[in-house]
């Protein structure tokens, strides 16, 4: 099996699982031609390495790259507009930038992406889905740019069913738009809100005067509010 992909002819579209399970495919190249990726294409790829994405993508689809450990990088093209259901689901990544016109991010996209540790979310994306990125352990640092709507932090952090990045468990840091500056901290329910990112020790908001406000470390100093333990 050869372990590059070469294509002749001009081609718009790969189908789905056009090349799932070639575990000898290393490197492939895709040509600029190409205006459509089915889902599945090159799920499971436990080799590949190296891929280069047409510059025409509008979308990556549904498990797109499920399962492929050995990639490590990747760039995605800036027409691309959604990343699909595990798309990168148990990748081998370790950064990703997301560009400016991607405007979602679908459920579990990169969930299980043991090695991900740098993670840039550009200014454009609008929703990051149900655990886009949980189980990142090496994951240290998010930015949530200020273009994202609707963001629920209760839910984003808390290690529930439907948290994005549930089971981070070396996140340290997140910064987020001033407007989730109300529901950014909920001291008497700390240990839900947070329990699955044990080392979550920073949440930063930047208020329109420029101002920084370390939301974790102000609620250090409040008093405790009562006891409200029914017995």
């Amino acid at each position: 099996m050869p372990t590059q992909q070469n294509f002749g002819g001009r081609i718009t579209h790969i189908s789905p699982f056009a090349f799932s399970y070639l575990n000898n495919l290393r490197v492939i190249a895709i040509p600029n031609t190409v205006e459509k990726i089915d889902r599945d294409a090159f799920s499971d790829c436990i080799n590949l390495k190296f891929v280069k994405l047409p510059c025409n993508l509008k979308s990556i689809k549904a498990f797109t790259f499920y399962g492929c450990k050995s990639l490590k990088t990747i760039t995605i093209p800036d027409g691309v507009k959604g990343i699909g259901f595990a798309a990168f689901f148990g990748s081998g990544l370790k950064s990703i930038k997301i560009p400016s016109n991607v405007e979602f991010i679908g459920d579990v996209a990169f969930s299980n992406c043991k090695n991900l540790k740098e993670l840039t979310l550009s200014n454009g994306l609008k929703c990051i889905s149900t655990r886009a990125f949980a189980d990142c352990p090496s994951l240290e640092n998010v930015v949530i740019p200020d273009s994202v709507e609707g963001l629920d932090l209760g839910s984003v952090f808390y290690d529930g069913q439907w948290c994005s990045f549930a089971g981070c468990k070396n996140l340290k840091s997140v910064k987020l738009p001033e407007r989730f500056l109300d529901g950014v901290f909920y001291p008497e329910d700390r240990q839900n809100v947070f329990r699955d990112c044990p080392k979550l020790e920073h949440i930063y908001v930047e208020k329109k005067s420029g101002e920084v406000i370390d939301c974790m470390q102000q609620n250090k100093s409040k008093p405790k509010g009562p006891d409200k333990t029914i017995v």
